[in-house]
């Protein structure tokens, strides 16, 4: 690799993005083969946080479209949840963003790739009523989820397998 070929990477964080935390791996190393460019590789998946402003529907199609089992992004735990702020910090402008969870029946929460929703160890901000899409929050001290409506516009993060 010469320093022409990684300038892009560089200009666009990934160096920023391989100090987030142990196991996010930017594609600057060795997952190069296994995520595209500005993805960030955790735990067998790869991740990528797009600014485009859609509803939840949307983005879940969005999302669906960029290849065989890609989905809005699940957090498996706490810590995912801390690289996950920090890519959508690094990468867009904003400050929330669609992920994979969502109510069910009024009710039960269920993240879309069908892993089961844990509410532990997250620190959870109220849910309200009538809001049945999460987001996660990046604008306090740490993310957290917050709900909303789903026809509100965010960006999102999306999650692929590798």
């Amino acid at each position: 690799m010469g320093l022409i070929s990684d300038l892009p990477c560089l200009l666009s964080g990934c160096l920023l993005l391989s100090t987030l935390g142990e196991g996010a791996v930017a594609n600057k190393t060795s997952t190069r083969s296994r995520c595209p460019p500005d993805y960030v590789y955790i735990s067998g998946w790869c991740y990528v946080a797009f600014g485009d402003l859609l509803s939840w529907s949307e983005a879940y199609l969005e999302c669906a479209r960029l290849t065989e089992g890609a989905s809005l992004a699940t957090i498996r735990n706490e810590q995912d949840q801390q690289i996950l702020g920090h890519l959508l910090a690094s990468t867009t402008a904003r400050k929330q963003a669609w992920i994979g969870l969502r109510r069910s029946n009024g009710y039960r929460w269920v993240w879309v790739d069908g892993s089961r929703f844990r509410l532990q160890p997250f620190d959870l901000l109220p849910w309200s009523a009538g809001y049945d899409c999460a987001v996660l929050d990046t604008s306090g001290d740490s993310p957290t989820w917050v709900a909303e409506s789903c026809s509100n516009k965010n960006s999102f993060i999306c999650q692929m397998p590798t």
